[in-house]
């Protein structure tokens, strides 16, 4: 067995951060990393090598340690990536005392008993060829009994300076050595410890480290482990993190010297120096042996259809998972939008800018990933649909045609036969949104596109259309409050649309267009999406019900299907849309058959 091992350290005022990530390689000749289509073949009848993970992270401690922020969002993170990674069982505890996943002592050593043992199977119990990941967050503690010195961790019922109610990391490598490890890893931690050292970290190179073995520690011994706040994370788990993340969508291996290398280079970028407090400074430490090349996970390669891309949001980069599928001979592309949570409404003003159906504002969580069009339906993408299909919009089939504008009289007007999805009165190309299309229309192009895939091709019910405007924003705007700050990001009422027309309410910068815009115009929110706000509205899946926010907290929430069943919901402001109308909060509605100028559709689908 090969132990690899990864400390992270950090004093200051007793609040100490130690995120220990203690991985047992139990494997010979793993010095070449090798990409999974290059590995041997499993003779048959060979048990296959594997990997367990056992995460700690308590999310609170129940007795004399002060509280540390974060612990459980560092470990269920890293262990999320580590399921990707083909790992085959990964147990996170951040639980209290009566918590099935309780970071207790007890529970601590019961699970690590239980991973290494497999249950009494002796299948899935760990051997020579195996992989055992240790994940510790939170404080560590050095105390003297007598005169030696011992190095635990507190659980989240442990009590300082008490060894009886703390993990013996001695013990635990211990118990790790006795499954046929050739080396075991005993190393000091960081410390908060009672004696007249107190405060002091210690020197590595005093380590004993076998060859077998690997260590990485979050900071130097006198440098503190940071959190930031906006990140939720530890500096240090978030960079494990990053570099894992980047791998996985990459499809990449991820070999021990890489994920080192990448953590320094994350501490040694221009973007963590901005996060680490007062000007101080981290940096990760290693201790070398002989593990450079091993590799720690692999992950798949993205589908051939997937992609990585990067972007720019508000001067910072950004990564999107972009996946294309072809509906009809034209390419749609998605973005994938992250699971997460948000507060969807208006979170109370004036009067004059939010109105009472977007009240009260309540806790909308997702918990699942949803692929996102990263663009409004196009006028190209519309027509392949129209033409394999053999339908007829709406405004044509009843002949009453829909609204454009009239460039002899300069004004806008409807309805009118004249004008359709095809002709709006100002010029377009394939790459506009489609407008004057019903929420029927779009209903039916989302049945053939999923016909076409095999996907659940639909439109975004409204939490769905907020959070996807709004992403991580609690902002009047996803951009700011002030509406101005949507300029380069947003094609709305503005300088340019005043000077066509003289009445309007605009806002005072020039986005360079009177009408639409071909999508993609404007840089994108956070999730890489664009046109979320502006350009056209686009119609949601559910009924409008004026006091749906009454509901409250809810969690991946369906259309609703429970309104006043005559009107539906559309979302996101317009090309002609007036700065109250672009809020991220904004609702509007309209009978499924009503067709605009202004009003098209984005679709989405789930895995």
């Amino acid at each position: 067995m090969v132990a690899v091992t990864f400390f992270a350290r950090g004093l200051a005022m007793n609040r100490i951060r130690l995120f220990l990530l203690a991985l047992g390689l139990l494997a010979l000749g793993l010095s070449l990393v090798m990409e999974p289509s290059l590995q041997p073949v499993q003779a048959q009848g060979v048990r296959k090598p594997r990997k367990v993970a056992l995460l700690v992270g308590p999310k609170a401690y129940l007795h004399d340690f002060k509280p540390l922020k974060y612990l459980d969002k560092d470990v269920e993170a890293i262990g999320d990536e580590l399921k990707k990674g083909g790992f085959d069982e990964v147990v996170v505890l951040t639980g209290g005392l009566d918590d099935k996943n309780a970071a207790t002592k007890e529970n601590i050593f019961k699970e690590l008993k239980r991973l290494l043992e497999g249950n009494a199977n002796k299948k899935l119990n760990i051997q020579k060829d195996d992989v055992v990941m240790l994940v510790f967050s939170g404080h560590g503690q050095e105390v003297f009994i007598g005169d030696k010195k011992s190095t635990f961790f507190a659980p989240a019922d442990g009590k300082q300076s008490k060894p009886d109610t703390l993990v013996d990391m001695s013990e635990v490598m211990g118990m790790v050595s006795a499954c046929g490890s050739r080396n075991v890893v005993l190393a000091d931690m960081c410390r908060d410890i009672y004696n007249p050292n107190k405060g002091k970290g210690f020197d590595i190179d005093n380590l004993k480290v076998p060859t077998s073995s690997s260590i990485l520690f979050a900071c130097k011994s006198t440098q503190e482990s940071f959190v930031n706040e906006n990140l939720k994370h530890s500096l240090f788990s978030y960079a494990v993190i990053q570099i894992l993340r980047e791998n996985r969508e990459a499809g990449k291996t991820v070999s021990w010297s890489g994920l080192v290398h990448g953590v320094e280079e994350k501490f040694g970028s221009e973007a963590f120096q901005k996060l680490m407090e007062g000007g101080k400074k981290q940096t990760p430490v290693e201790r070398k042996t002989d593990l450079e090349s091993t590799q720690l996970v692999a992950f798949a390669a993205s589908k051939p259809n997937e992609k990585i891309e990067e972007f720019e949001w508000q001067g910072e980069k950004k990564k999107r998972t972009v996946r294309t599928i072809v509906l009809g001979g034209e390419k749609v592309e998605f973005v994938k939008i992250p699971k997460g949570e948000f507060l969807m409404g208006n979170r109370g003003g004036s009067g004059k800018q939010e109105r009472l159906d977007e009240s009260p504002q309540h806790k909308v969580i997702f918990t699942k990933e949803l692929w996102v069009a990263k663009y409004p339906i196009t006028k190209g993408q519309f027509a392949a649909f129209v033409k394999l299909a053999k339908y007829e919009s709406e405004a044509e089939r009843d002949k009453q045609g829909g609204w454009g504008f009239d460039s002899v009289t300069g004004k806008i007007e409807g309805q009118k036969p004249k004008y359709t999805w095809k002709n709006t009165g100002w010029e377009t190309t394939d790459r506009h949104p489609v407008v004057n299309v019903t929420w029927n229309d779009a209903s039916e192009y989302c049945k053939w596109a999923s016909k076409e895939c095999k996907k659940g091709i639909r439109l975004l019910n409204e939490s769905e259309c907020e959070y996807a405007n709004r992403t991580v924003s609690k902002t009047r705007y996803f951009t700011g409050d002030d509406v101005e700050s949507l300029k380069a990001y947003a094609n709305i009422a503005d300088v340019a649309a005043k000077d066509k027309f003289p009445d309007w309410t605009c806002a005072k910068f020039n986005d360079g267009y009177v009408f639409t815009s071909p999508v993609g115009s404007f840089k994108p929110n956070s999730f890489g999406l664009h046109d979320t706000t502006g350009n056209v509205w686009s119609w949601c899946e559910d009924w409008y019900q004026s006091d749906l926010y009454k509901r409250g907290e809810t969690t991946d929430p369906k259309a609703n299907g429970n309104g006043e069943q005559t009107h539906k919901v559309f979302r996101g402001g317009s090309w002609s849309s007036i700065p109250r109308s672009c809020r991220s909060a904004i609702r509007s509605n309209e009978l499924p058959s009503s067709r605009r100028y202004d009003l098209g559709f984005r679709v989405c689908f789930q895995d």
